[in-house]
């Protein structure tokens, strides 16, 4: 099981423990748990947001470095021709 499921699985108990207490009529237990579920979720939320801006800056790069070799390919045949 790896870190995001490990998160998610606490994010269900959390949902599953505040649903209880409400029906219970502990609405403040219940509110305890929805505003620490709130709180894992916005966690995991971040890292997510990070884990896609670090890859979308890896293909940024890798196409940008593929740009510049085709147009340092086409600046190498222009001088060869003029050769």
């Amino acid at each position: 099981v790896n870190q995001y499921d490990a998160s998610l699985q606490e994010a269900r108990d959390l949902m599953q423990a505040a649903m209880e207490a409400q029906l219970l009529g502990r609405l403040k237990m219940a509110s305890a748990y929805q505003l620490l579920l709130h709180a894992r979720l916005v966690g995991l939320g971040k890292v997510f947001d990070r884990a896609t801006t670090v890859a979308s800056e890896t293909t940024t790069q890798d196409a940008s470095l593929t740009a510049q070799d085709a147009t340092t390919s086409s600046n190498v045949a222009g001088v060869a021709s003029l050769e």
